[in-house]
């Protein structure tokens, strides 16, 4: 009897030992919830933070790609008028022309001197229109190149208020760093470097540009040629195009030409078919006068040789001078993570942290935007086509980031 009771005394201590160890354990896997729920949250903002980021860089590169495309645009646009008016000069000159043969019918000579003197007038306010339209277009020019260098120092400011306003709308006792990929250069140290403002006083930058303004040009630009008249022995050609000249200083001046001319065999019947009397001619310089053979002007220079020079000597100017412009490149270099940013957030109370990377890329895919030639696009800032995604952690990003902690924890 003694001996089953002193049993029964001693398992109080090992259920009172139990429990202890129940009780530690429980309050262990609590803590350990706890610590993974906070965790999970943490992990959470830096992503949301990262996440913001990354679109407000995307932004700031498809804001470019677009004032560059307005700049193309508006170039493209300025084309179009002097060309106009180099039309408009021809068609003057061919109603001029056809006024000064009929004037010898003594019938006819009266109605075409009024004709003559009507066309003066109307030429006269039709310069003074396309000088007034081409004039809104050179400032819009500069207006956009003025704002491209604004946006670039505004959008790259506007970035850490952005990552505080996310953290803070989840916890405003949080704590953040922002750096580029590879977690060493606080941003946006690298973030300046992945574009550059290039002007057309560079004359390498200024053939750039001008060689993506000439290929965007649209027909009438570009070339406006073809026959009025197309029999065997007798032809009239119409010919003639926009071209530009860039100066050594960076101003941009646009000129046109257009004519028509007759053609026809040496003899008739047989023999080459050449130009033989200019009939219309008409020409238009944005500012100043270009040099001859500057351009073929739609092969007009090939078509219509004498036309095109009688154009060319009497190359009217609508005075508008386009000084040098800026726009936005994308530069190639060594980037060194300058289009990867990692947001690290840290709980000053637990001392726990969480990573995210975000990263921008151009994506062009040609199943949604195909391009003319099928070919596969590189990135450029010409297109605002520029997006942002979460990317994991590379090893030497997470090394350097674990460096960094034992740094700061001993």
């Amino acid at each position: 009897m003694n001996r089953l009771l002193r049993s029964r005394g001693m398992a109080l201590p090992l259920y009172l030992a139990l429990s202890t160890l129940l009780c530690l354990a429980l309050l262990s896997v609590t803590q350990l919830g706890q610590h993974a729920r906070r965790q999970f949250y943490l992990q959470s903002v830096a992503d949301n933070a990262a996440m913001s980021a990354g679109v407000l860089m995307a932004r700031q590169l498809n804001f470019a790609a677009l004032l560059n495309r307005a700049l193309i645009g508006n170039q493209v646009a300025l084309a179009q008028w002097v060309g106009l008016h180099s039309w408009f000069n021809m068609m003057v000159s061919l109603i001029n022309n056809s006024a000064t043969v009929l004037s010898f019918v003594p019938v006819l000579t009266g109605p075409m001197v009024t004709l003559k003197r009507a066309l003066k007038g109307i030429k006269l306010g039709t310069e003074r229109g396309l000088s007034a339209v081409v004039m809104l277009h050179v400032a819009i020019i500069q207006a956009i190149s003025a704002l491209q260098t604004v946006l670039q120092h505004t959008l790259i400011a506007e970035i850490p208020f952005s990552i505080e306003d996310v953290v803070a709308a989840h916890d405003d006792r949080l704590e953040w760093d922002a750096f580029h990929g590879g977690g060493i250069v606080p941003f946006p140290a690298l973030w300046w470097r992945l574009t550059q403002v290039e002007s057309t006083r560079d004359k390498e930058q200024s053939a750039f540009f001008k060689t993506l303004v000439l290929k965007s040009r649209d027909p009438f630009s570009k070339k406006r040629t073809y026959n009025w008249l197309d029999t065997y022995a007798l032809k009239i050609r119409r010919a003639g195009g926009s071209d530009l000249a860039t100066r050594w200083n960076g101003e941009w001046n646009w000129h046109a030409i257009d004519t028509v001319s007759a053609h026809w065999r040496k003899y008739w019947a047989f023999g080459s078919m050449k130009e033989r009397l200019p009939l219309a001619w008409g020409a238009s310089a944005q500012y100043v006068r270009v040099k001859r053979w500057a351009s073929l002007y739609g092969e007009s220079e090939w078509i219509n040789p004498w036309a095109t020079w009688l154009g060319w000597q009497s190359m009217p100017r609508l005075k508008v001078k386009q000084p040098a412009f800026r726009f936005v490149r994308l530069q190639h270099k060594a980037r060194l993570g300058a289009d990867k940013i990692v947001i690290k957030v840290t709980d000053p109370e637990s001392e726990q942290q969480a990573v995210a990377k975000a990263e921008v890329f151009f994506s062009r895919p040609n199943s949604l935007f195909p391009r003319s030639d099928s070919k596969h696009e590189k990135e450029n800032l010409f297109n605002a086509l520029w997006q942002t995604k979460l990317s994991p952690l590379s090893l030497i990003e997470q090394t350097v980031l674990g460096i960094q902690a034992y740094e700061k924890s001993t």
